[in-house]
């Protein structure tokens, strides 16, 4: 697991696996995930606004 935060937008990611990311859905205002080709969840990004 890779934890990344950007301070200049105030994004953190959350990076669970290396596998390349295949689609990332909106699951709130400020949520959205990644998934692989298989749509397991690769990764979760945060926004705060």
């Amino acid at each position: 697991m890779n934890v990344k935060y950007f301070k200049d937008t105030g994004t953190a990611l959350l990076e669970f696996s290396d596998a390349e990311v295949e689609e990332t859905r909106e699951i709130s205002e400020n949520a959205y995930v990644d998934l692989d080709k298989s749509g397991i969840l690769d990764g979760l990004i945060t926004v705060t606004p």
